[in-house]
Parts: structure tokens; sequence; C-alpha cells
């Protein structure tokens, strides 16, 4: 062997240690792990219960018990993430409507994306009913000025009226 230092990137490193066993099934584990999640994510109800039952079937292929106690905790810990106000499937809804509507995403693809994020049906057919009518906030200049600067000339001016009026008479 020589005498050159190793360009392993291992080397003269200590031994890498196993990752951590998953905990055992609890409650307060369960509201650790809610909590942890609901801070760094936002999160519809469905969201948040696959997150919890990842967890518990981590915790069971380890610890071969525990499942059946997860199953009723699970539903208690997430009406207790409700009654705190952490999570809200119509405000998590609204959110992400705005999300998707501020890139430009259709009616339909946003109904899509509310299913797949586990939104109940009434709560999603609510949200998508109150779907105000897009406004745009540029100014007149922000709209046009780019096709004046080009030289493109200005020879009529139309105002549409949503309020049905005569908007020659106004």
């Amino acid at each position: 062997m020589s005498d050159e230092p190793s360009i392993h990137p291992e080397a003269g490193r200590k031994p890498r240690r196993g990752r951590r066993p998953p905990p055992r099934v609890s409650r307060a584990d369960f509201e650790r792990a809610a909590l942890r999640h609901l801070e760094r994510y936002p999160s519809s109800v469905a969201g948040l219960r696959a997150v919890l039952e990842r967890r518990a079937q981590r915790s069971f292929a380890h610890h071969g018990e525990g499942l059946s106690e997860a199953e009723t905790l699970i539903p208690d810990v997430i009406e207790r993430m409700q009654g705190f106000g952490f999570l809200d499937d119509r405000r998590f809804g609204e959110a992400l409507i705005r999300r998707l509507r501020a890139r430009g995403n259709s009616l339909r693809r946003i109904a899509i994306r509310l299913h797949e994020r586990g939104v109940e049906s009434d709560v999603r057919a609510a949200l998508l009913a109150d779907d105000p009518v897009i406004c745009f906030g540029h100014t007149l200049t922000d709209q046009i000025g780019g096709q004046l600067a080009a030289g493109f000339m200005l020879t009529d001016m139309f105002e549409d009226d949503f309020e049905e009026r005569d908007a020659v008479g106004q």
C-alpha cells in the first residue's frame, strides 16, 4: 500500500450509526408529530391522517405492536388539532385556490388538486362555488404601455361594464 492519503470520502470518519428506531405508538408522540408537521406544511385532514398512519406503520414494522392503538389515537389527535384551529380543510383549500389561481390554473385543475390533497367533496364544492371573478390590478399604462412604446397607435378605447349599465352613457 502507498503512503498517499485515501481519496475515498468515508476514509478517516467514524462509522455511521444506524437510524434510530421509530418511537412506539403513543398519544404524545402523535401529537408532537402532528404539530411538527403542521408548523412546517399546510395540510388537509386527509394529509395529516396519512402522515400519522405512515408513522404508525413504521412503528409497527419495527416494534410489532401498536397498530390497533394507532387506529383509535389518530382520529383523536386530528380532532384535537382541529379544536386548536391548526387544521381546517376550508382554510387549507382557500389558500391552495389562491396559490393555484395566481399561477393561472383553471377551475378544473384546481378541483383536481383539491381532490388530490384530500379536501372533502362538500368543502371542495363550497370553495369552488365561492370562486370570485378574476380581477386584474394592472393600470392601463401597464397593460398597453409596452405596445405603445413599440410603435403601435391607440385609436379607440372601449370600457367593459360588468354591472350591465350603458358604459357610453356614463
